[in-house]
């Protein structure tokens, strides 16, 4: 008998001809998708890139940035009332003069996107719905939104209190 199949016999190894084949897994995703999406399907990009962007946000920083977006929201609710190619125009511009004012690389693909779609009605639609879910998700974060939070779960901690009453 040679040592080669002793060792087989012993170790229980695998025969040497024969290829190891190994399962891979396959790896979560870099941000769990765990929120379901307010606006399914009606903005330019998806909810989890939204919340990768506020997320890393300092949280001082995001009164500026939702400033930014409520001004995007006002020019695109306006190129959606009156539909044109000078508010098309107008839109793609402000969006252009917003992306300079950061250097943010997640705040400037939301606006890369948000301008490619603003060149069609449709689009107009999508970007307001993008730039609206990105204000609703900006300003639940902020000082006033906590503090009025606070105050909501004082009252309802007051409100599931047992009511004494006092027998004379």
């Amino acid at each position: 008998m040679s040592i080669a199949k002793n060792t087989q016999r012993r170790k229980k190894v695998a025969p040497q001809n024969k290829k190891l084949t190994l399962k891979v897994r396959k790896t979560e995703p870099q941000v769990q998708i765990q929120y379901a999406e307010k606006y399914p399907n009606m903005g330019v990009i998806h909810e989890t890139e939204i919340r990768l962007f506020l997320f890393n946000l300092p949280i001082l920083q995001l009164r500026d940035y939702g400033g930014r977006f409520h001004a995007l929201i006002e020019a695109l609710e306006a190129a959606r009332q009156q539909p044109s190619a000078k508010a098309r125009r107008g839109v793609v511009k402000l969006i252009a003069d917003l992306e300079k004012e950061s250097r943010n690389r997640r705040y400037r693909q939301i606006l890369q996107a948000m301008a490619a779609a603003v060149k069609s009605e449709k689009g107009i639609s999508r970007a307001y719905w993008t730039a609206l879910r990105v204000l609703e998700m900006t300003f639940e974060w902020t000082n006033e939104y906590m503090f009025a939070f606070g105050l909501y779960e004082q009252g309802l901690k007051a409100s599931r209190q047992p009511v004494v009453k006092r027998q004379p």
